[in-house]
């Protein structure tokens, strides 16, 4: 029951989807009712004209009809009707394609909001499968789907109404097998196949989600010499897809079968019925082809939609997974707060905050953790690691909410604050610096999309990077490999230092930025970023939140804050401590 019920859900959520583009929509399906109607129409006529042209004359009023006649109707119908099936299949697809692509849209917007908190259990490589894969599959919905299934529902009554007129007992007999071929077939493949479809997705998700991690982690598979069981598990895991593939193929080929036999079955019983109307004398021989096409024709929208049941069912369990992401909700509620609110010159403060990860509500990281950082202060933040030192970062973003307590910002709480204000206000650097694959200037200018090449410049200045860009072949405009695999770690670093530079926020975080350079080069950037610090920005006094394991990193500190399971243990205003106590096990 649960699973008809998401199956439900998950079908109107498709459909709302479709509301801005309805009269579009409804333009495809009334093409396509034309064009099976015509096609219908178009082989009974031909028919008849052969039987005319064997010398059965028609009925009625239509006895003087001249095969000339005839020729032209059909030649009109059958243009017609191709025009019908290019609009149908044209704006079918214009339909379907235009909301894969909302679809896209509205799931990177929902990806957004739930970064980083409410992504944490999923694999990378499974998100990119729901992104391109998941997505792709509902152009089968859209454009395959609905129209047929509308057709199906009028183009039969509609032929079984014109089989009436030439004989009500043949009308009658087909019906039972239309609602087999129509109602039955589809529900008993859909049934049997909708296991395999949800296995199926969940499989292609994984295979997906293995072969990204394994191209990311290629060089120390490589280096460890894992490349057999690497090889192996990814084997594994497209047999695991196979045998779910093959259920779904099973069950396509029972519908298959059934639905031939079906018809089968239906036209012979036609065939005998009509032939002891002949004999009775009440139908004509030329009217028992008639019917026969008519017959034919009425199955013929059926197939259109009971052939799609195994992908549509793989559609829907796709849909399924979009939509578990997408209604997800946020770990915060970004969509309200303040956003005219002065934060120049704001003082941070943490107050009794304490947080657990929902995973491990058991394990506090944090436990009440209390300090205050003035403007234009600079203070260090050291421990071991694991005791959440990045975690106040991420909290200060709001990329979490805590636990317990309020972090204020210039008087104001965070979380009542817009998180746009809240992030144009910080810039952070941390270890593990994101590069994406384009240039060198592009990446710079993710911090500052208006950026004038002299700030591109200053910025790479300060962070000891301008020699070595100037010395590239392209300069500013080289590539960047795919996360940044083609610079080193240290250039990975005064990369992301200098983004924050161009961004120019009052309150900077270095979070281990420093953890990549060597010696000649951190006390290079540091005594670039202590003169840059010393000016002001835009927004008043630069504040510094400095997090590291060398003394050297925190050696110019205002006051140094030591991180103990959680708890601030020790505080120390004199920077000439940093070498001692701070340090000890850290």
């Amino acid at each position: 029951m649960k699973t008809e019920f998401n199956n439900g859900a998950t079908l109107g959520q498709l459909l709302r989807f479709l509301r801005p583009l309805r009269a579009l929509m409804a333009f495809s399906i009334t093409m396509r009712i034309l064009n099976q109607s015509l096609g219908i129409a178009l082989i009974t006529g031909a028919c008849a004209g052969v039987m005319v042209m064997a010398g059965h004359a028609l009925s009625g009023g239509y006895a003087s009809v001249s095969l000339g006649t005839i020729a032209f109707a059909l030649g009109m119908i059958g243009l017609v009707k191709g025009l019908c099936r290019y609009l149908e299949q044209f704006s079918g697809h214009a339909v379907a394609f235009h909301l894969l692509s909302l679809l896209r849209h509205r799931l990177y917007e929902r990806l957004e909001l739930l970064a980083p908190a409410g992504l944490g259990h999923l694999r990378s490589g499974d998100v990119i499968s729901r992104v391109i894969s998941d997505v792709d599959r509902m152009e089968i919905f859209y454009a395959h789907t609905i129209a047929p299934a509308l057709t199906a529902i009028v183009v039969p009554p509609l032929t079984l109404l014109a089989l009436t007129f030439l004989d009500v007992r043949l009308a009658l007999s087909l019906v039972p097998f239309l609602l087999a071929v129509g109602v039955l077939v589809p529900w008993g493949t859909y049934r049997l196949g909708r296991r395999s479809a949800e296995q199926s997705r969940a499989a292609v998700a994984e295979l997906n989600a293995h072969f990204v991690d394994s191209m990311q982690g290629v060089r120390d598979v490589i280096a460890s010499g894992y490349e057999t069981e690497r090889l192996a598990e990814i084997r594994r895991r497209g047999e695991r897809l196979a045998y779910h593939q093959l259920g779904l193929a099973r069950a396509g080929a029972w519908q298959i079968m059934l639905s031939d036999l079906l018809i089968g079955l239906g036209i012979v019983t036609a065939l005998y019925l009509g032939t002891q109307a002949v004999t009775a004398g009440t139908l004509t021989a030329l009217e028992l082809v008639m019917a026969i096409t008519l017959v034919i024709g009425a199955f013929v929208p059926l197939l259109g939609i009971s052939n799609l049941i195994p992908d549509l069912a793989q559609a829907l369990s796709g849909a399924q997974r979009l939509f578990d992401l997408m209604n997800q909700q946020p770990e915060i509620d970004e969509q309200e707060g303040l956003c005219d609110v002065d934060l120049s010159e704001a003082t941070l403060t943490f107050r009794n905050v304490s947080f657990a990860y929902r995973s491990r509500p058991d394990q506090p990281v944090l436990r009440e953790v209390s300090f205050v950082i003035a403007p234009g202060e600079t203070v260090a933040l050291v421990g071991p690691s694991g005791t959440g030192k990045s975690t106040i970062v991420q909290l200060l973003l709001r990329f979490w909410e805590p636990g317990t307590g309020v972090i204020w910002l210039g008087g104001h709480r965070i979380d009542h604050l817009a998180p746009e204000l809240l992030r144009a206000h910080i810039a952070v650097v941390s270890q593990h610096t994101h590069l994406f694959r384009v240039s060198i200037r592009d990446n710079l200018r993710l911090a500052k999309t208006d950026a004038t090449e002299d700030e591109l410049i200053a910025a790479a200045r300060l962070a000891n990077l301008h020699d070595f860009i100037r010395a590239l072949p392209q300069g500013y405009n080289t590539m960047v490999g795919e996360m940044g695999a083609t610079l080193s770690g240290g250039q990975r670093q005064r990369m992301a230092i200098a983004r924050a530079i161009l961004k120019d926020a009052p309150f900077l975080i270095l979070d281990e930025a420093t953890a990549h350079l060597d010696a000649d080069n951190e006390q290079s950037i540091l005594q670039s970023l202590r003169v840059w610090l010393a000016q002001p920005c835009r927004h008043g006094r630069r504040t510094l939140l400095v997090i590291a394991h060398r003394a050297s990193s925190i050696a110019q500190a205002d006051r140094i804050l030591r991180l103990e399971e959680g708890r601030i243990v020790e505080e120390f205003s004199s920077p000439g401590n940093s070498n001692t106590t701070a340090f000890r096990e850290a």
